[in-house]
């Protein structure tokens, strides 16, 4: 019997072991960077900036926390002191270059972004650098944070507690700040609004050009096309929101372009309100695009080609009732910056690849009050930290989303922009392939039968 026994929980641990992950999705205002060793430790940083997505010519105060986990324990080391440059993803210029102290163990920096003005810091300071504390954020006001985009902050750990690190340990976060943007449309007798959302860099300018067969928009911001930039842009992300009240353009098929090279989109029809066009070109094709770059080469032009009309399926009712599932308990998750609790559920309560994932959402304010309608967008990311593309919907106002999953793996789903806040939450779920089971039947059978036969042998 013990021998069944040590074959149930190896299969299990074989079959289940390489799915477990904690990596997050760079694309977002929050980042886990690591780990490193620091001493008999192995260190990790989660980076947090929020709000995650800001409109545009609105500067709104941004929150920065850090807080460094030793992986062993997943505990939060306190009194940590840190040496922080921040510059624009891409540029020379360092925003900001400073000594801070975590008294406790987060640390956490207000920022006040001004524009053409000095930069000024304003907190306490010790031995180790600005100090920061539960009760108490360091606050820096002036030229920092001010457009949308990529930032690059190199994070060096001095100390940890009372021991100074004889060399610092240096961590490189990436961070975006997206920003959301309307523009009115007045082409001929083309009129509407169109929104942008920009996980790059601003958009400064939307060209709008019809003729009498199709339409072309491009959004337009600064751009550097030479590889050695290029390389090191994990993601390039961007979106425009077509009010489907919009019909003239709404209504269309789409193409989309970058600096007039055709590039895969996605169009989420099934939008609350909108029909959304996603642009998500991971490193290996951006590359590739900036082998073939002529066109407006100091650019980045997002061009949206609409044209015939769109032939959409109406989606067919699933069939699955919700009422006869059971669901997980709640997982409530506070929002980015806390202005929100996310409650999920999921069923089945041991997902696999053979049934859809079913996710009920509930949203509550601080107070845990339950708010009554909410909007968001949501997606899954991968294991790797790869965004699921085909997961990606905007502008939800349902309570419950079902998802397809093909391939076994731990799964984060994010929750973003919650009621338009810029706000964001997620949990993790791990989806298995629906053989374990089977396998490990087949296992207890199959020792069973060895266990009878070397007791038939013996006789």
């Amino acid at each position: 019997m013990k021998s069944i026994i040590v074959v149930v929980v190896v299969t299990v641990i074989l079959l289940t072991s390489s799915y477990v992950s904690s990596a997050y999705a760079h694309g977002l205002g929050k980042e886990t960077v690591g780990p490193k060793n620091i001493g008999d430790m192995l260190v990790y940083l989660e980076v947090n900036l929020q709000p995650e997505m800001r409109y545009a010519d609105e500067l709104v105060d941004m929150e920065l926390t850090i807080k460094a986990i030793d992986k062993s324990t997943e505990s939060t080391l306190k009194g940590v002191a840190y040496s922080i440059d921040i510059k624009k993803f891409g540029s020379e210029s360092t925003m900001l270059s400073e000594r801070f102290h975590a008294v406790d163990d987060t640390l956490r920096i207000v920022f006040k972004p001004e524009k053409d003005r000095p930069l000024s810091i304003e907190g306490r300071k010790d031995s180790m650098g600005y100090m920061s504390s539960k009760d108490e954020s360091v606050v820096v006001k002036g030229n920092v944070f001010i457009d949308a985009g990529l930032y690059v902050l190199d994070i060096d750990i001095l100390a940890i507690g009372d021991d100074l690190l004889q060399t610092p340990v240096r961590f490189v976060s990436k961070i975006t700040v997206s920003e959301h943007k309307t523009w009115r449309i007045a082409e001929g007798n083309l009129n509407g609004s169109i929104e942008t959302i920009s996980y790059f860099d601003t958009i400064s300018i939307l060209n709008v050009d019809r003729s009498d067969s199709e339409i072309r928009i491009e959004a337009i911001s600064n751009f550097n096309w030479d590889k050695e930039f290029v390389k090191d842009i994990p993601l390039l992300h961007f979106e425009y929101y077509i009010p489907k009240e919009f019909r003239d353009l709404a209504d269309k098929e789409f193409k989309g372009y970058i600096n007039g090279i055709e590039e895969p989109i996605q169009v989420d029809r099934a939008a609350e309100g909108y029909v959304v066009i996603h642009y998500m070109t991971p490193n290996s094709r951006l590359m590739r695009i900036a082998d073939n770059v002529t066109y407006m080469g100091d650019r980045l032009v997002f061009a949206l080609l609409a044209y015939g009309k769109a032939e959409v399926i109406e989606p067919t009712p699933g069939m699955i009732d919700i009422n006869d599932l059971e669901f997980s308990e709640p997982i409530q998750v506070k929002s980015s910056r806390g202005t929100f609790v996310m409650e999920f559920r999921y069923a089945p309560l041991e997902p696999h690849i053979d049934k859809p994932l079913v996710i009920k959402l509930k949203l509550y304010d601080a107070d845990m009050n339950p708010v009554e309608s909410m909007r968001y967008d949501i997606m899954l990311y991968d294991s790797r930290g790869e965004h699921i593309d085909k997961s990606h919907r905007s502008v939800q106002t349902r309570d419950t989303q079902i998802y397809s999953i093909d391939r076994p793996d731990t799964y984060r789903v994010v929750v973003t922009n919650i009621n338009k806040s810029g706000e964001s939450a997620s949990f993790t779920v791990t989806v298995v392939p629906e053989f374990p089971v089977a396998v490990i039947v087949m296992g207890i059978a199959l020792m069973g039968m060895l266990i009878i036969g070397r007791s038939i042998s013996i006789r």
